[in-house]
């Protein structure tokens, strides 16, 4: 049975998801010149902390980077939850490298929720 979480319900595939990313996105900062001294996955939703989990722990093995988590709930989750909007792990800072994390991209709306909050 197949779900719109993609590959966040399946361990096997999520681990080769994350370390296929991770070799993708350190290649990229390398090749883009970009300092790897922080690197913060904003991401929304059950896949989405999923995803960005499985990820850094995979950028965590196979580069020398900090790696945070940012998660930005949509209003109808954090009003009716015990969270709150934006939750972040410590050290986000003016220098850190934002990579938005999700499983399904259509309009691009969540992205700019994402980023509008974060900024």
């Amino acid at each position: 049975m197949s779900t719109h979480y993609s590959c966040a319900l399946d361990p096997v595939e999520l681990s080769s998801f994350a370390d296929s990313t991770a070799d993708t996105l350190i290649a990229l900062l390398e090749t883009e010149g970009i300092a790897m001294s922080r690197v913060f996955l904003a991401y929304r939703g059950l896949s989405g902390i999923a995803l960005a989990t499985a990820l850094s722990l995979s950028i965590l093995k196979k580069a020398n980077v900090a790696v945070g988590m940012t998660c930005v709930r949509k209003p109808s989750d954090y009003l009716n939850s015990h969270g709150y909007a934006i939750e972040k792990s410590a050290g986000y800072g003016e220098n850190s490298y934002i990579v938005f994390v999700d499983d399904f991209i259509s309009s691009g709306a969540t992205l700019k929720e994402i980023h509008d909050k974060i900024h």
